[in-house]
């Protein structure tokens, strides 16, 4: 269940940026205002400047424009305001925290026979890697190619700070990164794709505050011909199956000219996870 307060955080972010925008508009908005008079079918527009009235000709597409978007720019800004203020007043006396903390404050000697109804986060994050590894372990113990494929992961990958071993020197890169930041995540978890089966993507990642996971793609050899075919198409599955970019799906990309860089990792785990 995602945490109502960073949901809240969220629109208070956008409800600055249409603050932001709007009064930046204002700064450069023309004086008056905007008046329509009616006769029979035909609608004329007038500027307004007190006592003065000046006839606005159609073809002034932009100055009508300027005129209608500062009458709109002016109602709307108090309504964001009152938005604003009784987000801040909600989240300021939220319980949440309350909540999470009655079973925070338990002894060590109780937690264990509790079950929470809010995890805290830190604890949720451990009972989510418990249960994907779980399923994990059930489905490569059914499915023989997933079998020899770990086996044959165990003997020629690479190890990461984790334990886990993965295929290349990039995806050590990024599970090593996620594993430094305390970011939870499962390696070539195994996924049920309608019209395809299981499918074992790089990675599994958990967003631990919003309780969000997202798919993690890394594709490494994009100016191989065959490779970004192969890309392509499995890009088009995951979309088929609602795995869309940025919502609950990332990708990576790198060729033996660009490689992957520090800087994209960083930027995406920024957005994500932290």
């Amino acid at each position: 269940m995602n945490d109502i307060n960073e949901l809240l955080q969220q629109r208070l972010t956008e409800i600055d940026s249409m603050i932001n925008e709007a009064n930046n508009f204002l700064v450069s908005a023309p004086n008056g205002t905007l008046n329509l008079s009616r006769c029979k079918n035909t609608v004329q527009y007038y500027w307004n400047q007190g006592e003065h009235r000046t006839y606005i000709p159609k073809g002034d597409s932009d100055f009508l424009r300027k005129l209608a978007q500062k009458e709109y720019t002016l109602k709307l800004l108090p309504e964001l305001h009152k938005e604003r203020l009784s987000i801040i007043n909600f989240i300021e006396r939220s319980t949440t925290k309350s909540l999470v903390d009655a079973y925070n404050d338990l002894k060590i000697e109780k937690k264990k026979y509790v079950l929470p109804y809010i995890f805290p986060s830190n604890e949720y994050a451990k009972q989510w890697e418990l249960e994907q590894n779980q399923a994990k372990e059930t489905i490569y113990k059914t499915n023989r190619r997933f079998a020899l494929e770990s086996e044959d992961l165990t003997e020629n990958g690479i190890l990461t700070e984790k334990g886990d071993y993965v295929r290349s020197k990039s995806e050590k890169i990024i599970a090593d990164k996620l594993f430094l930041l305390k970011i939870s995540y499962i390696y070539e978890a195994p996924l049920l794709l309608k019209g395809h089966g299981y499918i074992k993507p790089d990675f599994t990642v958990l967003n631990k505050r919003t309780r969000r996971q997202y798919i993690w793609e890394h594709f490494g050899m994009i100016d191989n011909i065959d490779y970004a075919g192969k890309t392509s198409k499995k890009l088009e599955l995951y979309m088929k199956n609602g795995y869309i970019q940025g919502k609950n799906f990332l990708s990576t990309f790198e060729s033996s000219v660009a490689p992957l860089k520090t800087n994209t990792l960083e930027t995406i785990i920024q957005e994500f996870f932290l």
